[in-house]
C-alpha cells in the first residue's frame, strides 16, 4: 500500500507542527504574513511560536485567515493585571 500523507494521526502532533503544515498547504509565507501585518517575518513567527504572543497581534493573523487553533494563546503584559491570577490582598 503507497504511503500517503492520510496515514499519520495529527491528533497528536504539536500546534506548531500543525501550523507549519496549515502554513504549506495554504502556501502562506511568514514574509507574506509580516508584509500585511506590517512587521518583520521574524516578528510573525514568534508570535505563530508563542515566543510573543499580544492578543492584538494574534488577532490580526485570525482576520488574515490563520485558524485561531494553530495559534497561541494571548500572553498578558506584565504591566496589565493577569485576569487568571488569584486575586492579591487589598490595598
Amino acid at each position: 500500500m503507497p504511503y500517503t500523507f492520510l496515514d499519520f494521526n495529527v491528533s497528536d502532533w504539536s500546534r506548531q507542527q500543525r501550523f507549519r503544515v496549515w502554513k504549506f498547504g495554504a502556501g502562506v509565507s511568514y514574509t507574506e504574513l509580516a508584509r500585511k501585518m506590517g512587521l518583520s517575518h521574524v516578528a510573525v513567527r514568534k508570535l505563530c511560536l508563542g515566543e510573543t504572543a499580544p492578543a492584538n497581534r494574534l488577532a490580526q493573523l485570525i482576520q488574515l485567515g490563520v485558524p485561531e487553533d494553530l495559534l497561541p494563546k494571548p500572553k498578558v503584559p506584565s504591566n496589565e493585571p493577569n485576569p487568571a491570577a488569584p486575586p492579591g490582598p487589598a490595598a
